[in-house]
């Protein structure tokens, strides 16, 4: 995970990340977390969230939270599934706040960003993937690269972590002279 790489990326707002209080929790207590990342336990403090009060208040987060759940009820499609759309709870929050606040979101699920992309084409922001979020921090000397990093990034493909872009990969390469070995 990328938490590694830049361990503050959620409690400094150079790094440009946020997320909510319910993504934390899942990545504290899940056990598919706790197995994965024996490591994680030492970041939860650094996990900044953005305030329950900010998100409540927010109406379009609310608007789109209401409009996800009503099309996740109403059994659409995933156009490049054929599948029904299954979001958790936290999912669809998660979602509906990237859109009310016009955040990017970086994450594994296909499903978050497929329902972003196929359901609300104009608002969405996009994904970055967690190596185009290093390629940029290094871009703007927001992490020093060094060879303890890259070896992090390396680990990806030993745990299974997904795939990244090939052109991000090339950047990568660029920017720190050493050849992806992730997955």
């Amino acid at each position: 995970m990328v938490f590694r790489v830049a361990p503050h990326m959620l409690n400094d707002e150079k790094y440009g990340c946020f997320t909510i209080q319910e993504v934390r929790e899942e990545i504290i207590r899940q056990q598919k977390f706790k197995d994965k990342y024996p490591w994680r336990h030492g970041f939860k403090d650094k996990i900044r969230c953005i305030p329950n009060s900010e998100i409540i208040n927010n109406d379009f987060v609310n608007q789109y939270l209401e409009a996800i759940n009503l099309l996740i009820e109403s059994n659409i499609i995933n156009n490049k599934t054929g599948r029904l759309f299954d979001l958790s709870t936290v999912d669809k929050k998660f979602l509906a706040c990237a859109l009310g606040f016009g955040f990017k979101i970086s994450t594994g699920d296909g499903g978050i960003k497929n329902l972003a992309n196929q359901e609300f084409p104009k608002v969405f922001k996009g994904s970055i993937s967690p190596l185009g979020m290093i390629n940029k921090w290094i871009r703007k000397d927001l992490i020093d690269w060094n060879d303890e990093l890259h070896e992090y990034v390396a680990d990806w493909k030993r745990m299974g972590e997904a795939s990244q872009p090939k052109h991000q990969k090339n950047v990568y390469k660029k920017l720190t002279g050493l050849k992806y070995i992730g997955s």
